[in-house]
């Protein structure tokens, strides 16, 4: 995903820039490594996490605001998911896709 832009909306991180790119939400296909633009119009969401068909697999709601997640573990089956001054790690049944 590109965007939401965490960081650069204030002086906080080295100081206050525009935006590269617009939020966008890009699909990697484990079989062939392409990548292409499955969602542009919001204003910039983050924690998103869909199955190598697009399947909604389940909702975790977490009381802060999530910054970013990732599958990672042995098998990539340990979902971390960091969310303002936390970090969450569930063991799922699922493993996430494989890096081309």
């Amino acid at each position: 995903m590109f965007g939401p832009g965490n960081g650069i909306g204030t002086d906080y991180e080295g100081g206050k820039q525009v935006p590269e790119l617009p939020p966008t939400l890009c699909r990697l296909d484990p079989r062939d490594g392409s990548l292409r633009v499955v969602a542009d119009n919001f204003a910039g969401p983050n924690g998103l996490c869909f199955s190598p068909d697009g399947t909604l697999l389940g909702r975790i709601k977490v009381p802060f605001t999530v910054a970013n997640l990732a599958f990672g573990g042995r098998n990539r089956a340990r979902l971390l998911i960091c969310a303002s001054h936390t970090l969450y790690v569930i063991y799922t049944n699922t493993r996430g896709a494989e890096r081309p």
